[in-house]
């Protein structure tokens, strides 16, 4: 669980915020077609770590939610506002299908929180 938690934390997330993407902008000069695909492949790279460590049941590691679940639940998000596709990965959308179903879950959707833009 921790290890799930760490990958998407430590790995993808510090990679795919609004500094580093800001950096690659402004400072890099990068254009929005190199900065999607820097993007898409810190998420693809992480993911493909998770999704062999899960074990959806039906969350990643059973039946009862964990910080894997919370972590995974938010990247997936992330992932499908920047167009990147999942279909690779059926354990973490499954994993995400179920968190779906709770009210904590819901209710903490990005487009549901009163900044949303």
């Amino acid at each position: 669980m921790r290890a799930v938690a760490q990958i998407i934390a430590c790995d993808i997330h510090p990679l795919n915020n609004v500094s580093p993407l800001s950096y690659l902008r402004h400072t890099l000069k990068a254009d929005q077609s190199a900065i999607q695909e820097w993007y898409r492949h810190w998420i693809v790279t992480g993911f493909e770590a998770v999704e062999r460590l899960i074990r959806p049941a039906p969350y990643a590691f059973g039946p009862h939610v964990t910080v894997a679940d919370i972590c995974i639940v938010p990247q997936v998000a992330n992932a499908r506002r920047f167009n990147v596709p999942l279909d690779r990965f059926p354990g973490i959308l499954a994993v995400d299908a179920a968190a779906a179903r709770l009210s904590a879950f819901d209710a903490a959707r990005p487009d549901l929180q009163p900044d949303a833009a």
